[in-house]
């Protein structure tokens, strides 16, 4: 077909082939090299919904933005118009290759070069090997290849109030980027006026930052005000093009009550029985491994048990030698009695430390982990 096959294809298939076949990495490379071999894979959908179509010569996946583990080489974005800043952040950092397609009617002529088809396979295996990895170590050496990130000019608006200061940043800032008027940049910098960023200025800053995701500013913010935003920094064309190379922060829908307390409660009862394990063999060094915190010191008989054990053989030694061997037994069910008792205080109290307030560095009455979680979600609530 006149393209060649990219290394990273040959080393993989090379070491699989090179493993046992009872070898489970070799299997999982295995199987990623069958799924990225034979006729596109190919997505469609819109901001909002899975599109059902077929295209001729194409395996058809069923996708939905943003189109994350959909198993597609590409993913054909059906929107009328020009994308937010947020879509096309999501639309290069892949690794499938995003098509934008404004008439759905031209849908059913899409045709994927093999050459492009090839570099996006790549990048999918590559992704595929670092997951694995994961899991087989014994993957790293000698087939993973660092994904180098797609070079774009980024699209960048500059706003604020002072207009000739905006026009004096627009100035340095063109020959490294794109400048645009839209809402469909990558960036968007904002320049203060002479007294600084007010309150007043809070909802143009805000709505930049809903609609695009990313904000540099030029000066501080009041209180309260974006705290996602970047300070521009001793170079700001330096902060704008590193800003623009990252993914957009999205934030994630609030998780409803019921289901966070039950996600709390799982993971406390969870802690608990893998705790009464530990208890149940006695594995003190086995607690402090698994939950790495400070737990009492070791159990030990006090002194004056010890003592008082002492003076109960001397005595008997001295006065009644025939009943040395009783008392020695009492002595002994004493010792281990006392030994039982520090070693059950000790677990008593391990226990009440994994039960404190995990924002605690010392130990006190605090209310829990769990009690303290659903304090922090009635808080983020108000």
């Amino acid at each position: 077909m006149g393209t060649a096959v990219p290394a990273v294809f040959l080393k993989a298939a090379a070491w699989a082939e090179s493993q046992p076949l009872s070898d489970p990495a070799a299997r999982a490379v295995q199987q990623v090299l069958f799924q990225l071999t034979g006729p596109p894979r190919i997505g469609v959908c819109t901001l909002d919904a899975a599109v059902d179509i077929s295209i001729p010569g194409a395996v058809m996946v069923r996708t939905t933005w943003p189109a994350v583990g959909s198993g597609a080489d590409v993913v054909l974005l059906v929107h009328p118009g020009e994308l937010s800043g947020r879509v096309r952040s999501r639309m290069r950092f892949g690794p499938q290759l995003f098509v934008h397609i404004e008439d759905k009617d031209k849908l059913s002529n899409y045709t994927v070069e093999i050459s492009e088809l090839i570099k996006v396979r790549e990048r999918l295996l590559i992704g595929e090997l670092q997951a694995l990895s994961r899991l087989f170590p014994q993957l790293t050496p000698g087939i993973l290849v660092s994904r180098q990130p797609v070079a774009e000019i980024p699209r960048v608006a500059v706003i604020g109030p002072d207009m000739q200061a905006v026009a004096l940043l627009r100035t340095q800032l063109a020959p490294h980027v794109e400048l645009s008027d839209s809402a469909g940049v990558d960036v968007v910098v904002a320049v203060a006026g002479p007294t600084g960023f007010l309150l007043v200025d809070a909802p143009i800053l805000q709505d930049a930052w809903h609609r695009v995701g990313r904000l540099v500013v030029c000066s501080p913010l009041p209180v309260g005000v974006c705290p996602g935003a970047v300070p521009a920094g001793s170079d700001i064309v330096e902060t704008v093009l590193k800003l623009a190379r990252m993914p957009i922060k999205e934030q994630f829908p609030q998780v409803p009550s019921g289901r966070w307390d039950q996600v709390v409660a799982r993971w406390e009862r969870k802690d608990d029985l893998e705790f009464q394990k530990f208890r149940l063999h006695n594995d003190r060094e086995g607690v402090r491994r698994r939950w790495n915190i400070a737990f009492p010191g070791e159990p030990r008989i006090a002194t004056q048990v010890l003592i008082m054990a002492a003076f109960a053989i001397l005595v008997t030694t001295l006065l009644r030698l025939d009943s040395l061997p009783l008392v020695l037994l009492m002595v002994f069910i004493q010792v281990l009695n006392a030994r039982r008792s520090k070693v059950t205080k000790w677990w008593n109290q391990a226990q009440k430390m994994l039960q404190l307030d995990i924002t605690s560095r010392t130990a006190g009455d605090k209310l829990g982990p769990m009690k303290w979680l659903r304090q922090q979600r009635l808080d983020s609530e108000k």
